[in-house]
């Protein structure tokens, strides 16, 4: 399995953890080296530190949805 399709199963993963479907699609994407999330770019080389920011993220994105 490729980098990237390790970091799609991981960002896949966190997003499903956290029951985040109000992210946008447009939001994420994949290019050889990064996941681009909102426009930031997080390298596959930081795998676990952005699995960790990606379920943090979504957990905080959650819990404003929830409150609103």
């Amino acid at each position: 399995m490729s980098n990237r399709d390790l970091l799609i199963k991981a960002y896949e993963k966190a997003i499903t953890t956290v029951k985040a479907e109000f992210i946008i699609p447009k939001n994420l994407s994949v290019d050889e080296k990064n996941l681009i999330v909102c426009q930031k770019k997080y390298p596959l080389k930081s795998f676990n530190k952005l699995y960790c920011f990606s379920v943090q993220y979504l957990s905080q994105k959650s819990r404003e949805k929830r409150e609103r």
